[in-house]
């Protein structure tokens, strides 16, 4: 059932076109561009991530093998989600029919919510949803390993691996272990033993990260912006944003509205108190209901990694949500959960085909760029950005006037847009050249009638 509503949701998104970091990350760039190439580009950046791009291009299926790749990943992260969850939750405390239940609502959340379509409609967004698919691999072999030198150990490690090969930030899955050990009752040398391995390849991992000279830059690039007040205001805002607009369905935005903040203010400390209160729920009920604090706490692990010491370029992304989503969807699982049997299948079928509908929606998005950023500009009507790109859309399609409207907006928002003063640039060379080809044709027109 679930991998079978996760191919339906997605059907359409097969219709979708590249957008955005798809032309740097995918289309241009050389190193995925053939196998051969992307051997020759090692080391590198997002070694894993490459080679499946790389692959997509060998493989000649065009767009249709990518979008193949991004569903089948997006179903596979749903369903191990389902088997972490069905075996991790009875060792938590709970009787295995309620945990059944809980496990496959909170899968069907993560397979449907909107949110998740930017990591599997939105190509480039593939380094979210794979980097998710290994640390999820990762998380149910560590949890079944019973001796750090057994099989399960030693796929888990080769998860971790692979997960810290597509995406760097990966490391949050070894804490995220340590919970989900601690949560069934593990403590002191057993949780020391489990974690003994995972983090010395973690550590391991980050020095053979740190030598590379491409990560090297990436890393001093996003430290020499930081500044811990500006810093800690944005990010603060960053985690409100995520864990309300997108997650509770109000809004779906490529490109969000946010700014970076140069301070913290009034609304950075409402916000930093509310955001305060799940996590203190978590601490007075770990003892009584530990899944329920594993829950509580789940979101803010995960978005961790990209949003406390890196200042990151965008203030948040809705596909940052992929692996957080799956402590909100346990707390969905569970409200359902205590529901009777039969209200409870129908709540689960009704908020299926809600999710479902939206999603469906939303990937219709991605079929053109001018349905995105017309989307997004929607969404974001005071961002630069977006207009700038709604214009560059409406320009490779021949609309010249309304590229120029959407320019002309993002120079009102932002004057010293330089991007936007030159594809407005671009705009205005093209129409004249229409002008002149419509003078030509009048002209010769006139001539053949005399």
């Amino acid at each position: 059932m679930l991998l079978g509503v996760t191919l339906l949701a997605y059907a359409n998104s097969f219709d979708g076109v590249f957008q955005f970091d798809d032309f740097f990350a995918i289309v241009d760039e050389p190193s995925v561009q053939s196998l051969s190439a992307w051997w020759q580009s090692l080391p590198g950046l997002r070694p894993l991530l490459k080679l499946t791009y790389a692959a997509n291009h060998a493989s000649g299926l065009g767009l249709g093998g990518f979008h193949a790749v991004n569903v089948a990943v997006h179903a596979t992260c749903v369903l191990l989600a389902w088997t972490l969850l069905r075996n991790w939750l009875p060792e938590a405390g709970l009787d295995r029919a309620r945990a059944g239940s809980m496990a496959l609502v909170a899968a069907l959340v993560v397979a449907l919510h909107p949110a998740q379509t930017e990591a599997v409609a939105y190509l480039s967004g593939r380094s979210i949803s794979l980097m998710a698919m290994f640390s999820l691999g990762f998380l149910a072999l560590g949890l079944r390993s019973q001796d750090v030198r057994d099989r399960w150990m030693a796929g888990a490690l080769a998860c971790l691996l692979a997960a810290l090969a597509t995406r760097e930030t990966a490391w949050a899955a070894v804490p995220a272990l340590a919970l989900l050990a601690a949560a069934r009752g593990e403590r002191g040398h057993d949780l020391l033993r489990r974690l003994a391995l995972p983090t010395a390849l973690l550590a391991v991992a980050a020095l053979a990260i740190l030598a590379l000279p491409a990560y090297r830059r990436l890393a001093l690039s996003t430290l020499g912006r930081l500044d811990p007040a500006a810093l800690f205001a944005t990010q603060v805002q960053a985690f409100g944003y995520l864990l309300t607009k997108p997650l509770l369905l109000l809004e779906v935005n490529i490109d969000p509205q946010l700014a970076r903040r140069a301070s913290p203010d009034a609304g950075t400390w409402l916000t930093f108190a509310a955001l305060a209160v799940p996590v203190a729920l978590a601490a007075w009920q770990w003892r009584r209901r530990p899944w329920l604090s594993t829950a509580l706490i789940w979101p803010f692990l995960m978005l961790a990694p990209g949003y406390t010491v890196f200042a990151r370029a965008d203030v948040a992304n809705d596909r940052h949500l992929y692996m957080a989503l799956l402590g909100p969807a346990l707390l969905v699982g569970a409200a359902l959960a205590a529901l009777p049997r039969w209200p409870r299948g129908l709540a689960a079928a009704a908020l299926g085909v809600v999710l479902g509908l939206v999603t469906v929606g939303r990937n219709t998005d991605y079929h053109s760029e001018r349905a995105l950023w017309t989307a997004t500009v929607a969404a974001s009507p005071d961002k630069p950005r977006p207009w700038n790109n709604l214009g560059h859309a409406l320009m490779l399609e021949g609309d010249l006037e309304g590229a120029e409207r959407a320019l002309r907006r993002a120079l009102a928002l932002e004057p010293n847009y330089l991007r936007a003063r030159h594809n407005l640039a671009l705009v205005q060379a093209r129409q004249r050249e229409r002008v002149v080809s419509r003078d030509d044709a009048e002209a010769g027109s006139g001539a053949a009638g005399r």
